[in-house]
């Protein structure tokens, strides 16, 4: 078992309603995380992070672990600190 710390933005804060929360895990890859998460916060939130039609990942959002990008079979370990945030895209056009 580990424990991790999460903090969410965006989307994932108003569904929480926590900027941050420590997890406590059985499994330590992100798709655990992610089923634990959906759980206790429902299918809005997983369906933010895996199309419910399709089972993919949605490459709207992004999770970072100390710095590095997450993918779903990542495996997290002790301590480590999880964030969901959304992509943001745009910039100007000249």
């Amino acid at each position: 078992m580990i424990d991790v710390k999460v903090s969410y933005q965006g989307p994932f804060l108003d569904i929480t309603r926590k900027r941050e929360e420590q997890v406590r895990l059985e499994r330590p890859k992100v798709r655990d995380l992610i089923e634990l998460l959906g759980g206790c916060y429902g299918q809005r939130f997983k369906g933010l992070l895996i199309d419910p039609r399709t089972g993919e990942d949605k490459r709207s959002v992004i999770m970072i672990a100390n710095g590095r990008r997450l993918e779903m079979d990542t495996e997290l370990r002790a301590g480590d600190e999880v964030s969901f945030l959304t992509a943001i895209a745009g910039g100007s056009q000249s």
